[in-house]
């Protein structure tokens, strides 16, 4: 019996963080087209100039925090549905 109740909270912990972890993913993918379309300063400058140039963004613009705070819950809650 605690096996199979630890498969069930196993099944459904795994079901809900795997959408969980692809919509942060996708969502920094997703600030990390719309930073360089805004503000291409680091675009061609190579990986490291370009995730320095997302963090310093990430930490400084707080517009830049909604929007990617918009784009995790709508994709979290669509994966989800």
């Amino acid at each position: 019996m605690k096996i199979i109740i630890g498969k069930i909270i196993i099944d459904i912990l795994t079901s809900i963080y795997q959408p969980f972890w692809f919509a942060i993913l996708l969502s920094i993918m997703t600030m990390f087209f719309y930073l360089y379309v805004k503000c291409p300063e680091g675009a061609g400058k190579g990986w490291k100039a370009a995730v320095y140039t997302w963090v310093s963004h990430f930490k400084k613009d707080r517009e830049f925090r909604k929007k990617y705070i918009l784009f995790f819950i709508l994709q979290w809650y669509y994966l989800r549905h």
